[in-house]
């Protein structure tokens, strides 16, 4: 089977015909085969990594969008500098633990800090 595409993956849950089996198929070669190097990309998927814990592979990744949506695209600048008023609001508008929105915010911190390192190392 020819692999599938992010676009096409998103056609299959926006028509609400999801099949298990294609989704864990495409997290398992599309998702999670292949090298990520952008930092974005990598501080969603260790955001999807931590929402999985107590759900499974497909509920998260169904609600992928709502969370890109809920944390600025995973952009960790301002992921990083909201105030404690915009976590509760995340919280209460996306139904999100407000333990898990400031695990994001903590973990968007520390991100940046990887990156003034990585900086320093390379300079």
């Amino acid at each position: 089977m020819p692999s599938l595409t992010k676009k096409k993956i998103e056609e299959v849950f926006t028509g609400g015909k999801a099949e298990i089996d294609t989704i864990r198929r495409y997290l398992y070669h599309d998702e999670e085969q292949i090298p990520v190097y952008d930092d974005k990309m990598l501080f969603e998927l260790l955001f999807l990594r931590c929402a999985q814990v107590g759900s499974d592979w497909t509920s998260t990744f169904k609600k992928r969008q709502h969370f890109r949506a809920a944390f600025s695209e995973f952009v960790a600048k301002t992921v990083a500098n909201l105030t404690d008023k915009q976590m509760m609001s995340i919280s209460s508008e996306y139904g999100i633990e407000i333990s898990r929105v400031q695990g994001v915010v903590d973990n968007s911190n520390q991100i940046l800090n990887v990156r003034k390192l990585k900086s320093r190392v390379h300079s």
